[in-house]
């Protein structure tokens, strides 16, 4: 592929600690065996922006689109009989999409020892044209840092992040020449052979740390613990039909236990100076990876809301 990329940017301060922006991006991307040739995208930003004695804090809000000039699914199995590809579905990398977000963030000064910052993030993408594939992509953060001064050589900090993930996909069970093909049986966009995925991940990080100014000018120390929990939920919905007419002729079992992990991070910095401007770190780290997954206790994974599997 070749990629070519860009980008306008113009502030503008309002008065002396106040300031806006303007930005606009535009990515152009040529591909090859790939169903979209041209692409092309188009980035509007808008930020405000204020710093004072005791507090800083900044707006932003982006739009773009994304286009192409036509979507050819015969490309990656050219001369292939029959295609094994649904001709409506669009591949989220390549399809037509609508993209928004808002961001947020502050600290706050309330002595000479704390500081209290914190972050929000919320994005919507909109695949306007497809029927099939991802079709909604939504996803919202927040954060919520603090850090103490214990003197002036000392400090401690901790910190916790939530995350949340929505998408909605839309695909459809089927083989050449059988129940659901879209190009001999079922033409029609709507058939009992779909189903519909709503997926949720929900991502909690937090921890705590030290810092620690061993030799002023030369040694100094981090240390931190942190933990990683995700959480994600898998929702399935298909018309059930008769075999002659359906494919997938079940419903389909929801995953409650899909995504789920733990991670614990242990980390020991100390970066030690040698020199004006030369410097030696040493790191350690230690980590715990934990999985709890629908695919663990069996090979075969019960696919229908009755515990068979199909």
């Amino acid at each position: 592929y070749e990629k070519q990329n860009m980008s306008l940017d113009v502030k503008y301060d309002l008065q002396k600690r106040t300031f806006f922006s303007v930005g606009f991006d535009q990515e152009d991307m040529k591909r090859e065996h790939r169903e979209v040739k041209d692409q092309n995208e188009k980035t509007l930003k808008l930020a405000f922006g204020h710093n004072s004695e005791n507090a800083n804090y900044m707006l932003s809000l982006t739009q773009s689109k994304r286009r192409f000039d036509s979507y050819d699914f015969t490309v990656p199995f050219h001369g292939v009989t029959p295609n094994a590809q649904i001709p409506l579905l669009r591949k989220y990398d390549e399809a037509n999409r609508d993209r928004k977000s808002l961001g947020f963030m502050a600290s706050y000064y309330p002595t000479d020892k704390w500081v209290v910052s914190t972050s929000f993030n919320r994005g919507v993408d909109d695949f306007i044209d497809s029927q099939f594939g991802l079709l909604e992509d939504n996803h919202y953060n927040v954060g919520l840092d603090l850090d103490y001064r214990l003197d002036n050589r000392s400090s401690i900090y901790t910190f916790v992040n939530f995350e949340k993930y929505q998408s909605k996909q839309k695909g459809r069970q089927w083989s050449p020449g059988g129940v659901g093909d879209p190009y001999d049986v079922s033409a029609a966009i709507d058939e009992t052979s779909n189903w519909n995925f709503d997926n949720e991940d929900k991502y909690k990080t937090y921890g705590i740390g030290f810092k620690r100014i061993l030799k002023p000018n030369k040694l100094s120390m981090d240390l931190s613990f942190s933990r990683s929990e995700s959480d994600g939920n898998g929702g399935f919905f298909s018309l059930v039909g008769s075999d002659e007419v359906d494919s997938n002729p079940f419903e389909p079992a929801d995953f409650s236990e899909m995504d789920d992990t733990q991670l614990d991070s242990f980390k020991l910095n100390l970066k030690y100076k040698t020199s004006k401007d030369r410097e030696v770190i040493l790191g350690f780290r230690n980590e715990k990876f934990e999985n709890k997954d629908f695919t663990r206790p069996s090979v075969n994974v019960p696919t229908t809301s009755s515990g068979s599997t199909q």
